[in-house]
């Protein structure tokens, strides 16, 4: 399913705590470690989209890639 980026409420991951593995923002079972190699952690958010759908979103704090 592909969603319009204008239909997804804001995800903002500056309320994740950069280098926290025990990141009290995190989704169940993140953050996680990123294989890029810069000892990153992967953190995740639910997000609702337009139809009473939700997503799972996840960056990496380091190197700023999805998980």
């Amino acid at each position: 399913m592909s969603v319009a980026i204008q239909e997804l409420e804001t995800c903002n991951f500056s309320d994740h705590e950069t280098g926290r593995i025990d990141c009290k923002a995190c989704e169940t079972g993140y953050p996680r470690r990123c294989s890029c190699g810069t000892s990153g952690l992967i953190h995740a958010e639910i997000v609702k989209v337009q139809g009473n759908g939700y997503i799972q979103l996840s960056r990496c704090d380091k190197c700023g890639l999805p998980g």
